[in-house]
């Protein structure tokens, strides 16, 4: 499954995640019920693969821009040496 979303929702996204996580783990540590620890752990998992993600599409735009056609006759004459 793919899901468009904007730079701004990525964000809020994220930063919901990193609280989220911070949260569990601290009544992890306070508590020490293991499902606080599995919860953050998620949250963990899921803050990874958006990020990964985002580095993947950055990368690719970025072999995209290079990848552009050259057409030979815009070109400058060589010059023999």
């Amino acid at each position: 499954m793919k899901i468009e979303l904007t730079l701004d929702e990525v964000r809020t996204i994220l930063a919901a995640l990193s609280v989220y996580q911070d949260t569990k783990e601290d009544a992890w540590l306070s508590q020490g019920w293991s499902s606080d620890q599995e919860e953050a752990g998620s949250a963990k998992w899921v803050w990874q693969k958006i990020t990964d993600q985002r580095e993947v599409e950055r990368i690719e735009a970025e072999i995209r821009e290079r990848n552009t056609p050259v057409d030979p006759f815009s070109l400058p004459p060589r010059e023999e040496t």
